[in-house]
């Protein structure tokens, strides 16, 4: 495979072969994995929270009816 560099990029090729642009910022692709790997983290964190609030009002409301 012989790849041509893409005018005004530096992270970019073409495949000479099969005419593909391809993207070879590896470290762009793992700063990525890593933003995507935190927002996941962040959302389930979340929603974690939300059933634990979800939970709390169940039981104050429980405790408020039995009074």
């Amino acid at each position: 495979m012989k790849y041509v560099p893409v005018e005004n990029s530096n992270h970019l090729v073409r495949d000479k072969s099969t005419n593909a642009i391809i993207n070879i910022d590896n470290s762009g692709l793992e700063k990525a994995k890593a933003r995507k790997k935190a927002r996941i983290e962040k959302d389930q964190k979340i929603n974690k929270l939300e059933n634990e609030i979800n939970e709390l009002k169940s039981l104050v409301q429980a405790l408020a009816e039995s009074n």
